[in-house]
């Protein structure tokens, strides 16, 4: 099940509507809760943000170890390090973006990273004691980059309202293409 532990989705209707929970599923949600509640929206997700409470859960080393290494392939199935992969790949596979960014947080530390159909660039390590300043000044900025500064192709739009209806109607001149 691929639930991120935070996300960050715009506040178009469209979103809201993929996001947003119904009164029926919010009632078995407790009243604290509510606010933070929402559906893993990967289609409309800007960001995704996953926390670990603990080092040995997390996909990252907080220093970086004597071979060079930071990422953890260390846990019996590799999935510590697999999970950001798999978030990423989701929203690679449900929008037209070029890049996307993610937040990772380990208790107190914190690593920003930028993917690509290719890989990721991962920031060093940052202590939220010692240095939160980073953190707050990549929020404030990457909430107000463009939606082509946050990695969406701007050459895709979505399909209006007519385009879609116009493809369900459409029907293939072949027998064969009925199969499709």
């Amino acid at each position: 099940d691929l639930k991120p532990d935070g996300a960050i989705y715009p506040t178009t209707p469209q979103a809201e509507d993929a996001w947003k929970l119904d009164t029926t599923t919010l009632r078995n949600v407790t009243e604290h809760r509510k606010p933070y509640a929402a559906r893993t929206a990967w289609a409309f997700m800007e960001a995704y943000i996953e926390i670990k409470r603990t080092q040995n859960r997390s996909a990252f080393y907080n220093q970086t170890r004597t071979d060079g290494s930071f990422l953890r392939w260390d846990d019996s199935k590799g999935e510590t390090a697999v999970q950001p992969i798999k978030y990423a790949s989701e929203i690679f596979l449900r929008q037209h973006r070029e890049f996307q960014f993610s937040i990772y947080i380990t208790g107190a530390n914190v690593r920003l990273i930028r993917w690509d159909r290719v890989g990721a660039v991962v920031s060093s390590n940052i202590n939220l004691n010692t240095d939160s300043r980073q953190l707050l000044d990549f929020i404030s900025r990457f909430v107000t980059m463009s939606s082509a500064e946050r990695g969406h192709d701007p050459t895709a739009q979505l399909a209006t309202s007519t385009q879609i209806e116009e493809l369900r109607r459409y029907r293939h001149p072949t027998k064969y293409g009925h199969q499709m």
